[in-house]
């Protein structure tokens, strides 16, 4: 973790312990190798003995999501925790997965399982006559992989490209739906645990840019409401049911939304990992225990020159807008590595924008206290020349 970021939320209260040497196979490397998720890098590590010790008395290590690895973490750290396999998480995550149960529980999306770049063009060309549509990648993850198609010419590139991978003895498995006219974006956090009982943990809306998520809030009382009183939560019983009969638990975030028309799509997908809003729930339960509650966001910056965390939090501070003990507003970065990562390495690569990004909670105490912390915000990222993309 950065030392400065590791720093300020020790000093908030967050209580944890933190690996303090680089998980690397070549240290020289550069840019490192970035490819590999953290089970692979602790079960190959050279240096294992420092991890398993790391780990020793922490009981349940929460995964975010299970990846390759897993479970080799698992019995190789002697960490107390379960994982249905990869095979099982694989199949749940897959937005095949998500469109069939969808179209049997009623109320989808009107998403179709695509095969071939054969059945695209047909099947395409029957939506693209009523409204635009969506070709989503079977694992595109937060929006990416989904492609907005309103020409048929658009189709017919796409419909090519596949094909062009058929002959080269690849599969086509993508799913395609009409572009809906929704109102909002919302998603239910629960839990499946190993005897099948379900909890559910919160439900958040959300706020998407494009087809990328941007931000997150708490569920106002209206939607929760209108969900209470719409069927929504059998929905999500009947989901948590059959995933544990696939053999999946643990953590699950269910995207769905509402129509303009005011119907509800409970399952526009499905992911069977925690989430955003997660995370948000077990944030604004320890800003509970200060009287308050903040929002997430996440701000793509953009860079023409590198810049390090410890810049952005100092500048943060001095405009008095980095939430603290004794500041009850602001903003609270919630990760370092993603704002500055790129910038570290940016002298190796012929780039003129440096890219990065900023998730971090805005806590604030009224509409107008927020809009003084955004302008300040504003001129902290004109005097660090960050351009928010």
């Amino acid at each position: 973790m950065n030392p400065a970021h590791k720093q300020y939320l020790w000093d908030l209260g967050f209580q944890f312990r933190a690996n303090e040497i680089a998980i690397e196979e070549n240290p020289h490397e550069c840019p490192p190798d970035l490819s590999k998720g953290t089970a692979e890098l602790l079960c190959r590590a050279k240096n294992i003995g420092y991890y398993r010790e790391l780990l020793q008395g922490t009981g349940n290590y929460s995964l975010y999501a299970v990846m390759p690895f897993s479970e080799d973490l698992n019995s190789g750290f002697s960490v107390s925790t379960s994982t249905p396999g990869i095979d099982t998480v694989k199949r749940v995550n897959s937005k095949i997965f998500s469109t069939l149960l969808a179209n049997e529980y009623g109320n989808s999306a009107g998403g179709e399982i695509i095969r071939s770049s054969q059945d695209l063009v047909s099947s395409g060309l029957q939506l693209l006559a009523k409204s635009p549509f969506l070709v989503k990648d079977a694992f595109g993850v937060s929006g990416k992989g989904n492609i907005l198609v309103e020409k048929e010419q658009i189709l017919r590139h796409l419909a090519r490209h596949f094909q062009k991978q058929e002959q080269e003895g690849k599969e086509t498995e993508i799913v395609i739906e009409p572009l809906l006219n929704k109102k909002t974006d919302f998603s239910c956090q629960f839990l499946v645990d190993e005897s099948g009982t379900y909890s559910i943990l919160s439900v958040h809306e959300m706020a998407n840019k494009g087809f990328s998520f941007s931000g997150i809030e708490p569920a106002g009382n209206l939607l929760l409401n209108t969900l209470e009183h719409s069927g929504y939560y059998r929905t999500v019983e009947k989901l948590a049911r059959t995933l544990f009969e696939q053999g999946y638990y643990g953590p699950v975030c269910l995207d769905s939304m509402i129509l303009h028309s005011g119907e509800i799509i409970p399952i526009v997908e499905i992911n069977a990992r925690k989430s955003m809003g997660v995370i948000s729930h077990h944030l604004n339960k320890f800003l509970n225990k200060i009287d308050c509650s903040g929002n997430i966001i996440t701000l793509q910056l953009g860079m023409t020159s590198p810049l390090s965390f410890e810049d952005l939090l100092y500048q943060l501070d001095s405009e008095e807008i980095l939430f603290k003990k004794n500041r009850a507003f602001g903003i609270l970065p919630i990760s370092a590595n993603t704002v500055d990562i790129n910038a570290k390495w940016a002298r190796h690569e012929a780039q003129t924008l440096i890219k990065g990004r900023l998730y971090a909670s805005i806590i604030t105490g009224d509409q107008e206290q927020e809009k003084a912390i955004n302008l300040k915000v504003k001129k902290v990222f004109d005097d660090l020349k960050i351009k928010v993309l």
